[in-house]
């Protein structure tokens, strides 16, 4: 017994002490109690808080507190601490593994605010506020009990701070009252916990950064009903591999989910609800996502699939992007290998994808981007390698950027819209089954834009330059485009393309031209001559007149004329030395008019002519 009234006392008691009783109501602090089990507060003491530091433990001082008890006005002895207390101070109880007494908060009716740390490393199990005035908890209070089962808060409960619970390994349950008024979930709150179930207070706005992460049991996470709003801070589940399925509440008014919320969890199935404003960078990353949806495909508040939101989610297979998407940053769905479809609605806003977005997709097969998308990244569509066709035909992009398609190495036919003028460098590298690709208003082809496409046999290139002036291909690619068979010209409207164009595409390597959408029936003026290995024309079924030296000289050793022809002018097809097939429907054409020299000095013998035809001078002088 110490019934002195000394202001402050340091005592060191031996092995023998088995129980202390503390009586005075003066500030003390003792240190170096070595071995006791047993506290008694007795009936005289009337003091509002405990000093800091009181009975902490150290790797000197080994204690081994059990218990604390009280003893009221009529010599009864209560177990836990005592009315009149107010506030437990920093470190009080730290290190006291031994301390393990469930019901040390029952009789502590008076007790407001628990300071940093004070239950560090103890021996509690469980916890219970029920009985108490408690308003607030500072950090770290109960981080690493690591025989922590369970805790239960009062109403009054207003703040927690971070770390609370880190590292309790065997805590299951937390509870708060339904009438709860707490607003903040802390940072760390319950980080590598046991936590298997949480049921989140309604009035809860924010869960803070980690507050659940490393959660390895948490296999279920529940929301009362509200209509405030509210934030899930950065990794606040990051790490949580049981939980499979959490489901957003509508109730919300408005959601913001930060940057790595769901980093590396275990989550299956996410439903985005319309109330979501913020999805944020690595957001899912690594986690187990199988089906992602999206509650209204049409309308929604989110604007932007951050850097890294799927990234590296393996088992996700398909993908619906709503049409109030306008961009997808870089690395979002990164080594997403399990990945096969990926659908743009037809009403898509998507305007950008950012570099290394769909890097390694190696299940994507087929990609058909929307009218409103202005531009791809770098490396976006890298190791694609089930990629077989690339339709960008409807797009409004215009540039191919570096190694967009480099190792899609099924892709065998690519098709490009008018506006994409560049083709960066290495941008379809090592795609080996590359056959066909289709350009619209070419203008440049950087170094190394086709290394490596041994398949590729035919370039079909839209001569309508009306608004470019010339082909560029660096010369580091003409080693290439020697490997190519075809060179393809692609006419959509023959009166915008003249000889004065400098189009230094290598004539010699253009050898089939084809006509498209657009053409007005009259073939001429693009001087043909140039392309002195062209072997194929093919004309279409609304082609009306030949015009003058339209093919004059050129390489040409078939062609058909089409019913439709009415008039081939002259010297259309003059010194067409290697033309040795000239088709003609001579029973259904509605060929009127051979012109003077049309045919001159080419190299047909046999041509079948309709009735009621005019021949005019030296059409067929020295042919074969």
């Amino acid at each position: 017994y110490f019934n002195s009234n000394i202001t402050s006392w340091n005592v060191i008691l031996d092995s023998d002490i088995k129980e202390l009783r503390i009586t005075t109501e003066n500030d003390f602090q003792i240190e170096s109690l070595n071995d006791y089990t047993n506290i008694l507060f007795t009936k005289t003491v009337s003091f509002t808080y405990l000093e800091k530091r009181l009975f902490k433990s150290n790797e000197r001082n080994k204690k081994r507190l059990t218990n604390i008890f009280h003893e009221n006005n009529e010599n009864q002895i209560f177990p836990g601490l005592f009315p009149t207390l107010e506030t437990i101070n920093e470190q009080c109880f730290y290190g006291c593994t031994n301390l393990i007494q469930e019901n040390l908060f029952q009789n502590a009716s008076g007790l407001e605010k628990i300071f940093k740390s004070a239950f560090y490393n103890t021996g509690l199990s469980s916890v219970d506020f029920t009985n108490t005035k408690l308003k607030e908890l500072d950090i770290s209070v109960f981080q690493k009990c690591s025989q922590l089962k369970e805790v239960i808060f009062n109403v009054s409960i207003e703040q927690l701070g971070d770390s609370i619970f880190q590292d309790c390994d065997k805590l299951n349950t937390i509870n708060f009252q339904k009438s709860s008024t707490l607003n903040i979930i802390p940072e760390r709150f319950a980080k590598n916990s046991g936590l298997k179930s949480f049921e989140l207070p309604s009035s809860i706005t924010v869960i803070g950064s980690s507050g659940f992460s490393e959660c390895s049991k948490l296999t279920s996470f529940t929301f009362l009903p509200s209509n405030k709003t509210l934030q899930f801070g950065n990794n606040c589940f990051d790490n949580t591999p049981s939980l499979n399925e959490l489901l957003l509440p509508r109730e919300r008014n408005e959601i913001q989910i930060y940057d790595d919320a769901f980093k590396n969890s275990g989550l299956k199935k996410m439903e985005i609800t319309t109330n979501v404003m913020n999805i944020g960078s690595n957001c899912f990353n690594s986690s187990n996502i199988e089906e992602f949806y999206f509650r209204d495909y049409k309308n929604g508040n989110i604007s932007e699939l951050k850097s890294g939101c799927f990234k590296e989610c393996k088992q996700l297979k398909e993908f619906h992007l709503p049409q109030y998407i306008t961009k997808i940053s870089e690395y979002c769905f990164l080594n997403c290998s399990s990945l096969q479809v990926f659908v743009f609605k037809f009403t898509s806003r998507l305007e950008k994808i950012g570099d290394n977005a769909f890097k390694n997709c190696s299940k994507l097969r087929v990609l058909t981007f929307p009218l409103s998308l202005q531009s791809i990244g770098k490396n976006a569509f890298q190791g694609c390698v089930s990629l077989t066709d690339v339709i960008i035909q409807n797009s409004s992009i215009t540039k191919v950027p570096k190694k967009c398609f480099s190792g899609c190495v099924n892709i065998k036919y690519v098709e490009l819209n008018n506006e994409c003028n560049t083709i960066d460098s290495f941008a379809f590298e090592n795609c080996t089954s590359l056959i066909n690709i289709r350009f619209g208003n070419i203008s440049k082809i950087l170094d190394n834009a086709f290394k490596g496409c041994d398949s590729l046999t035919s370039i079909l290139v839209n001569s309508d330059n009306s608004k470019k002036d010339n082909i560029i291909i660096n010369e580091a690619n003409l080693d290439i485009i020697t490997n190519i068979n075809e060179w393809v010209f692609l006419i959509e409207n023959d009166n915008q393309y003249n000889e004065n164009n400098n189009t230094e595409i290598r004539r010699n390597n253009v050898y089939q031209i084809l006509f498209d959408s657009g053409f007005d029936g009259i073939v001429k003026q693009m001087r043909y001559y140039h392309y002195k290995n062209i072997r194929k024309i093919v004309l279409p079924e609304n082609t009306t007149i030949i015009k003058s030296s339209c093919f004059e000289g050129s390489g040409l050793t078939d062609i058909n004329i089409p019913n439709s022809v009415t008039t081939i002018e002259k010297s259309a097809f003059e010194n067409c030395t290697n033309l040795n097939n000239v088709h003609i429907d001579f029973e259904n054409s509605k060929l009127q008019e051979i012109q003077e020299k049309a045919f001159f000095n080419s190299g047909i013998s046999i041509i079948e002519l309709p009735d009621n035809l005019v021949i005019k001078k030296d059409a067929f002088r020295n042919c074969n």
